[in-house]
């Protein structure tokens, strides 16, 4: 029997196609559909949560697979869980390998989050930071956090789908160690966090495999 679509591959493609701003730049998104070339391979995607639900779309259109994730927790990784899926077929998408840890400190996670969150929109709140800092966190320095960070596909759905591989005790401070897995990529963050839960030090850097 002949597979039968709703909508025609000229009209998909119009759908997936990266709009054009006004200033003439592209943009990776069509109508309601993210869109983007990662290792080689065409993708459209999307995610959302609403109430404690998760769910993630992934699809390859010019390899004929689509990954869908519905998850009913609000701690589900969903992106990890589709990539790790998408690896079955195409191994460049494998996550890294690391074993997460129980999270018993939701404040240090809150406070992480609001750094990042901060750290995406290209500002840092002093209140958030020791002094040292906050001296160093120079306008370009904040940029290329900022960059490093706006790269992901939803910045702010991978940073609310953290994962706590980490948590030791150095010279009086609370050290953690946080992975978030995006589509493509992995990022991890090293954070250092006073006893009066402040941020003292922070790296963040992409995970090589």
């Amino acid at each position: 029997m002949p597979r039968c679509y709703p909508l025609k591959q000229t009209t998909l493609a119009q759908v997936w196609q990266p709009v054009t701003l006004n200033s003439g730049k592209r943009k990776g998104y069509g109508f309601g559909w993210f869109t983007d070339n990662f290792h080689g391979h065409r993708v459209v995607f999307h995610g959302g949560f609403w109430q404690g639900f998760k769910s993630c779309i992934i699809r390859f259109p010019d390899d004929q697979l689509t990954i869908i994730v519905l998850a009913n927790s609000a701690n589900a990784r969903e992106f990890k869980l589709a990539r790790g899926l998408a690896a079955f077929y195409f191994s460049e998408f494998t996550v890294p390998p690391a074993r997460s840890i129980a999270d018993r400190e939701p404040q240090a996670t809150a406070l992480m989050r609001r750094l990042l969150l901060q750290l995406s929109g290209g500002s840092v709140g002093k209140d958030l930071v020791v002094p040292r800092l906050a001296a160093e966190l120079t306008p370009d320095r904040v940029k290329e956090f900022a960059d490093r960070l706006n790269s992901l596909t939803l910045p702010i759905a991978i940073i609310h789908s953290e994962e706590l591989v980490e948590r030791r005790e150095e010279n009086g401070l609370r050290v953690y160690r946080y992975l978030f897995n995006d589509i493509s990529k992995t990022l991890s963050l090293t954070i250092k966090v006073t006893t009066d839960d402040k941020v003292a030090a922070f790296d963040l850097a992409e995970v090589k495999l």
